[in-house]
């Protein structure tokens, strides 16, 4: 009885957890082109952050924009997107404009009607998938060793062959330290990435004894963490 309440209340835990991420991932700025408004779900700015905040295009060709709305944060939250007052730039690192993804930069053009002009903007490649990863990594690279053979002792109980990984990795905790394998959204706090990266860990790098993975696969993990981790 008390063995089935405690797997009812971890599954509880494992949605509550699915759905916060879902949240958070929504959280992103988008660029609306039938009603020409950018929407910033926050802004920091200094020590401040500053939510809601509606930039509304005003020029097509030049792509001038300018504030319509700011609601500013008590206390100051987590904000990707960041206005630097000194040098008047608002880097916005992802930015949905239909099914497409960018990073955008704009720049401060008029202080007093707080107007901006896009400076920059380079489209984003897709995140990976987890297929893509368990063929280009896991599969080659980790599912010798880390097989299921062992229920109770790493590196054989971790699986991560093909069809395994994800219920093995997502949402689950890691054994050594307070974290999940993969959280969802948050790459730099998934012990997967820690110990791929080298960084934060208990125990060894992985691969174990190298080659380690070089940036191109490194970021490939990270933008399908990033993206939610879908079992895709």
């Amino acid at each position: 009885m008390i063995r089935a309440i405690l797997l009812s209340i971890q599954r509880l835990v494992l949605v509550l957890l699915a759905v916060a991420a879902g949240a958070a991932s929504a959280q992103r700025a988008t660029f609306d082109g039938g009603t020409g408004l950018l929407t910033l779900p926050a802004v920091r700015v200094g020590a401040a952050t500053y939510v809601n905040v509606v930039l509304g295009l005003i020029d097509p060709a030049t792509f001038t924009f300018r504030l319509q709305t700011a609601t500013l944060q008590t206390p100051a939250g987590a904000a990707d997107v960041v206005f630097d007052a000194a040098s008047g730039g608002l880097t916005i690192p992802d930015v949905a404009v239909g099914s497409a993804n960018y990073s955008a930069r704009l720049q401060l053009t008029d202080l007093a009607t707080y107007t901006f002009v896009l400076a920059s903007a380079e489209i984003k490649p897709a995140a990976s998938t987890l297929a893509q990863i368990q063929a280009l990594v896991f599969t080659p690279m980790c599912s010798g060793c880390h097989d299921g053979s062992s229920g109770a002792i790493l590196p054989g109980a971790l699986n991560l062959t093909t069809g395994n990984s994800y219920a093995n990795l997502v949402n689950v905790s890691a054994r050594e330290a307070a974290l999940m394998r993969v959280a969802p959204g948050d790459p730099d706090n998934s012990y997967l990435y820690r110990k791929l990266l080298g960084s934060g860990i208990t125990g060894q790098r992985m691969p174990f004894g190298g080659p380690y993975l070089d940036d191109a696969t490194m970021a490939r993990i990270r933008s399908w963490i990033a993206s939610g981790a879908p079992n895709n």
